[in-house]
């Protein structure tokens, strides 16, 4: 039995709270030494290996990661992630180990280019100048996301109004870059896809190494270019009855739809000057 300077060293990992109780109080009883401080039992296996393999350097280089329960994270399986066909899964790591030019991306998105999860990863590093957040992205950060989310609904949504040009989805796709470690973040491929097979790829991400443990770490879906308001209204209701059929219960958002709608609306001179309260389940910003 190890003593106490060899007790500082050993970090005890157990699979559920009562094997934890159970050799807690055994080593308490033999050597009068406590654990609680020196163990892990809240989170799954699968949990603690994607959370240790993403502390790895080389890991992050070759491996994508998503964030799961208690600020841990698992592995996304490459296989599973080509099974999510109509998403495009932004991980926490994303762009992490790669060797895109950045000087070129930079004088891309300047000259009018569209922005790349790059913009933002380069934004961050040590020395740059940081992505300059757009009008309204502090209040959805700190307003409009936590609202949304107490919403005991499965699927809520946002709606995003701006003028075309006016950085509407610089500004959704930095929400999502911002919250990747918070949300399973990804963005609609095809907003043609089959909305079935979208409603159950989204509910798989939300589930995915994470289906043994309540609350779920929530979805956050962009959606682009839909031409039809009814359409994302569609794709909700497929996400709340897969949700449904998966017994997920709706104690929070499960799933928010971030909607990029475009008007040409000429007295909107100014990207998301007002917002507007529809309901308790649907708010558009405009």
């Amino acid at each position: 039995m190890a003593d106490q300077d060899e007790m500082k060293v050993i970090l005890c990992i157990c699979d559920n709270e009562k094997a934890f109780t159970s050799w807690k109080d055994l080593i308490d009883a033999r050597c009068g030494i406590d654990i609680s401080n020196r163990c892990i039992y809240e989170l799954s296996f699968a949990e603690v290996n994607g959370t240790v393999l993403s502390l790895l350097s080389k890991n992050c280089k070759s491996r994508r990661f998503l964030p799961c329960g208690g600020g841990s994270k698992v592995l996304l399986e490459k296989k599973v992630e080509r099974s999510l066909n109509t998403l495009e899964v932004l991980c926490v790591n994303q762009c992490e180990g790669g060797n895109e030019d950045k000087l070129i991306m930079e004088e891309n998105f300047y000259k009018g280019g569209k922005v790349w999860w790059w913009n933002f990863y380069f934004s961050e590093q040590p020395g740059s100048t940081p992505f300059i957040k757009p009008d309204k992205f502090d209040f959805i950060m700190n307003a409009v996301i936590p609202d949304l989310c107490s919403l005991r609904k499965a699927c809520v949504l946002l709606n995003l109004m701006h003028i075309p040009g006016c950085g509407g989805t610089t500004l959704a796709m930095h929400t999502l870059w911002a919250l990747r470690n918070r949300f399973r973040c990804a963005v609609l491929r095809d907003s043609n896809a089959d909305f079935a097979e979208v409603a159950d790829q989204v509910v798989k991400l939300l589930m995915y190494d994470h289906d043994e443990h309540l609350p779920y770490v929530p979805v956050l879906l962009m959606i682009d270019d839909f031409d039809d308001k009814e359409k994302v209204f569609d794709l909700q209701q497929l996400i709340e009855k897969e949700c449904a059929k998966k017994d997920i219960q709706s104690k929070s958002a499960q799933v928010i739809l971030l909607n990029c709608m475009r008007t040409e609306s000429a007295e909107q001179p100014q990207l998301l000057a007002v917002l507007v309260l529809l309901n308790v389940y649907c708010k558009d910003i405009g």
